[in-house]
């Protein structure tokens, strides 16, 4: 994390995944954990922001045995630990997920 002179937090350039340019009627949605940057959309333009839960119920559930459990709650907690800007300390818990389980570790993309 960088604080160019303005003092704004900007990702260093290695570790910007990905960047999406600004077009008339183009949305983006993304988890809000992750690490963003939001830009003004230039003169005579107008941003909306739109929050909202997405609430579901799978059938059947899958990943309920107590390794699944278990490693669910790390992955929350690795959440807000790179929210907190705690990363390193995230990943420690992002390689116990793997070995804990393959089905959250799959759901999560981190096989």
């Amino acid at each position: 994390m960088e604080r160019p002179g303005d003092g704004v937090r900007v990702a260093r350039p290695a570790a910007i995944v990905h960047a999406v340019a600004p077009r008339l009627g183009r949305g983006l949605m993304y988890y809000h954990q992750v690490l963003h940057a939001g830009e003004p959309v230039g003169r005579g333009s107008t941003k909306y922001c739109l929050r909202t839960d997405v609430m579901y119920e799978r059938r059947p559930p899958i990943c309920t045995a107590p390794h699944d459990v278990e490693a669910y709650a790390l992955l929350l907690r690795a959440r807000e630990l790179e929210a907190a800007g705690e990363p390193m300390e995230a990943v420690a818990l992002y390689r116990r997920i793997k070995r804990l389980s393959d089905g959250i570790a799959a759901a999560c993309r981190l096989r």
